[in-house]
């Protein structure tokens, strides 16, 4: 990712169309994204059925993941939280 290279806060949303978890988390990530509006943070989503090779690179091997990056080091992950208070909370303690 370009912005990798320019030391963004990068927060990336794997996600699929028919995960349950996926559609709980996005209202909540879609918050976040509105609340947080910053050229130095970027929320981007990777579709899991399509970007193997950012999976694999990224050693990601669930639907509803989310990672958080600071230029090329991720300083946070969460796998399936679905609570929003600690999806929140992650993801702004990381930022």
């Amino acid at each position: 990712m370009m912005a990798q290279k320019k030391d963004k806060t990068i927060v990336v949303d794997v996600y699929a169309d028919q995960c349950q978890s996926c559609r709980v988390q996005a209202p909540i990530l879609e918050e976040l994204r509105a609340e947080q509006q910053s050229a130095d943070i970027i929320f981007v989503k990777v579709n899991f059925d399509d970007e193997k090779d950012f999976l694999r690179a990224n050693s990601v091997d669930r639907r509803s993941t989310v990672l958080v990056f600071k230029g090329t080091n991720e300083v946070a992950r969460s796998v399936a939280v679905t609570n929003r208070r600690r999806l929140r909370r992650l993801v702004l303690e990381a930022l």
